[in-house]
């Protein structure tokens, strides 16, 4: 049989050693409650009230981010693949992403946005574009 979720409780050392490891597995706050045996309210209370609580769960995702990066760095020694990556994130370089498939590319639109770009760099170049359409 089951134990009832505590609703209010005072944490123990075991609950903060709890957090930690949560943390480090990088488990999200709204499903510490199963781990604590505790009802969603009152651990949110836990990490709102208790400084104690809130640092020994970001101690433990400050723990797996670290890991995480130094497997990444790891990789990107032998994984060419994973070095262009890590290279891009560091350097600040997004993923292009590609257009929705749900939407068509409205080429006459994009072409008419580039046409508004170069009037406005070029006013002389207004006069040759219709010069071009006539």
């Amino acid at each position: 049989m089951t134990e009832k979720p505590r609703s209010r409780f005072k944490p123990t050392g075991d609950d903060f050693a709890t957090l930690e490891e949560c943390g480090r597995n990088l488990c999200p706050p709204e499903d510490l409650h199963f781990f604590l045996n505790a009802t969603p309210g009152s651990v949110a209370r836990l990490l709102q009230n208790y400084k104690q609580a809130q640092y020994a769960y970001n101690r433990g995702l400050a723990h797996s981010r670290k890991a995480l990066r130094v497997a990444h760095l790891k990789l990107g020694q032998t994984n060419a693949t994973m070095a262009s990556l890590l290279g891009k994130t560091y350097l600040g370089y997004g993923q292009a992403t590609e257009a929705d498939d749900a939407e068509a590319f409205d080429f006459a639109a994009e072409a008419d946005r580039v046409r508004q770009k170069v009037f406005a760099l070029d006013p002389a170049e207004r006069i040759r574009g219709n010069e071009e359409e006539v």
